[in-house]
């Protein structure tokens, strides 16, 4: 048994047990589903026997048939597990538009733009089908005539190069089109909520940076708007290790949480009104989610930020790792190709990291010195964050920034105050003068971007490594291992966790 020392130890660290997770067993097989999906993209199935199969499947594991009375209890979750599996399965497939759709042919094409990227998007034909389009001339909700020779993405056979198909398959994209002429028509008014959400973005960005020299920076801090920012501007901050504050994430819903509760919590007439004060505070949050594209990182912020005032809001118990896998059941639920986002990779595994991990690394590093716990917090959520991201980091870009911890420590709470003073000039932008308004805030990101770039220019600032996605596994596989290794004092744990470890680095 566990002294008590031990056992102090094991709830600073927190314990998981599986009750308090229950949705990891709907979002494991769920995605489980996903990838056989993606895997076994043409198979040809019948969908009706399949969906005969699985309500079968789900109705004998709920009958207590008696052969089976003595396993039945090993038995019915085994057949949850796979009926999730199936149910994602043919969930996923159905969305994957090769299984249904004509083929396009023609030179002129209707197109309602989706979703703009940095030199590009794509869009909607009046049959459905998703084109990638190699222009980003008009916003998200346009209607457009593209004219030009529409062609079907291909394989790449060329290795160390850029899978642009599985890419776009995993986007349900089938067809590119690259148009001689492109003409406006209208706005789609069946997209306008997103398109307005979208329209106002543009707008407060033009407002606030008008006259700026750092306006695509603004633009980028504020709502993860990074069309105008071309790689070599922003490699300064993946070669520290800094990028994800250009991201919309945890970070800015915090903040503007914060702020938004402060607020209504100097309202008098609102302050006592917790059930007033909830539902503007998230209409807010969900309305800046539009407004940022509705990223997998922020969608997962703003579902576990809801999930969480909900919960405090009706007297409950939460727990913020149960929280995670809700939003990311959520986010699979409505678009399963997340799955395959770097974004969404990116940030659940960098959220898991800090609850798992941080206690840890913050009870290492906290020293009896002034502001010793609050130093000790910010090493500890920034080496967290870090330790988890850093295999896809690796497998991904194949490189590692040195520099990391310093560079976090300084960037997170740099970034954190200017997108405060941001925030905060936002709405007095409209009263206050250009002259002021433009000297605050290009003053602020001059700084801004040339403390980074001395971060950069530190000798050995990135490392390049390559590895396989089989470390990339086995290292989640040590970490798992030596955080219960740690816990629990467990010698053979720690055994197991340092073979992981080397069979991780052996792979490479």
């Amino acid at each position: 048994m566990p002294t008590h020392a031990q056992f102090c130890f094991m709830k600073q660290i927190r314990v998981i047990h599986w009750g308090v997770i229950p949705f990891v067993w709907i979002l494991a097989p769920w995605a489980l589903g996903i990838v056989l999906a993606d895997y076994y993209t043409y198979l040809t199935i019948n969908e009706t026997y399949c969906l005969f199969f699985l309500m079968a499947l789900i109705a004998v594991s709920g009958i207590p048939i008696s052969p089976l009375s003595n396993i039945r209890k090993f038995l019915f979750p085994i057949f949850q597990i796979i009926a999730v599996v199936f149910a994602s399965f043919l969930w996923t497939r159905e969305q994957q538009p090769w299984h249904h759709k004509n083929e396009i042919i023609g030179h002129v094409h209707v197109l309602t733009v989706e979703k703009v990227l940095r030199k590009s998007s794509w869009g909607i034909t009046e049959q459905g089908e998703r084109v990638f389009l190699r222009s980003n001339k008009y916003p998200s909700g346009t209607i457009i005539k593209a004219i030009g020779e529409i062609r079907k993405i291909k394989p790449n056979l060329r290795k160390n190069k850029f899978d642009f198909y599985t890419y776009a398959r995993r986007k349900n994209i089938r067809y590119s089109i690259k148009p001689r002429k492109i003409q406006f028509i209208t706005n789609a008014p069946w997209y306008g909520f997103f398109a307005h959400a979208l329209q106002w973005r543009d707008y407060c960005i033009q407002k606030l940076t008008q006259g700026s020299l750092y306006s695509d920076w603004i633009g980028a801090l504020l709502f993860g708007d990074d069309r105008n920012l071309d790689d070599s501007e922003t490699n300064v901050f993946q070669k520290t290790g800094t990028l994800h504050v250009l991201a919309v994430s945890g970070l800015h819903v915090g903040i503007l949480f914060s702020v938004v509760e402060w607020l209504l919590q100097q309202l008098p007439f609102i302050k006592s009104k917790k059930w007033i004060r909830f539902i503007i505070s998230n209409c807010i949050l969900w309305w800046y989610a539009l407004m940022s594209g509705f990223a997998p990182s922020i969608a997962r912020s703003v579902y576990m930020f809801s999930l969480s005032s909900f919960g405090r809001l009706m007297g409950w118990r939460s727990f913020a790792l149960n929280h995670l896998f809700v939003s990311a059941f959520f986010i699979l639920f409505i678009d399963p190709s997340s799955l395959f986002h770097l974004g969404f990779q990116l940030s659940f595994v960098a959220v898991a990291s800090i609850l798992l991990l941080e206690p840890l690394f913050t009870n290492w590093l906290t020293f009896a010195i002034p502001f010793g716990k609050q130093i000790g917090s910010t090493f500890g959520v920034t080496l967290a964050a870090q330790t988890g991201t850093a295999p896809l980091g690796l497998f991904y870009f194949h490189q590692f920034p040195l520099w990391f911890l310093p560079a976090n420590v300084v960037a997170v709470p740099l970034s954190s105050l200017l997108l405060l003073i941001t925030l905060a000039i936002l709405p007095l932008s409209l009263i206050l003068p250009d002259f002021w308004r433009i000297t605050i805030l290009d003053f602020c990101y001059y700084w801004f971007l040339k403390i980074m770039e001395w971060f950069d220019c530190l000798p050995g600032s990135i490392e390049q490594i390559t590895i396989g996605s089989e470390s990339v596994w086995l290292y989640f596989t040590f970490l798992l291992l030596f955080r219960n290794a740690i816990l629990y004092r467990s010698r053979i744990g720690i055994f197991l966790a340092v073979t992981a470890l080397f069979l991780s680095i052996w792979g490479m």
